[in-house]
């Protein structure tokens, strides 16, 4: 899992390799700061849209309860 604390971890191009490798990314306001002033869903969907261009969707809220708590 990768994330820029204080930074822009899609801009940055490190989402985008953590993805490639099988990672996962971290994004959200309380780790952004890059240029403007972004809502968080607008962050989220940047990511989301990163991970499907590199044929890994982001997993439903279902999958994502499984994975985690079985």
């Amino acid at each position: 899992m990768v994330g820029v604390p204080g930074g822009d971890v899609v801009e940055s191009g490190l989402a985008e390799a953590a993805v490639r490798a099988g990672g996962h990314v971290r994004v959200g306001l309380e780790d952004y700061a890059g240029p403007g002033r972004p809502a968080n869903e607008h962050l989220v969907a940047g990511a989301a849209a990163l991970g499907r261009r590199a044929g890994r969707p982001p997993a439903a809220p279902a999958e994502v309860m499984a994975a985690l708590w079985g």
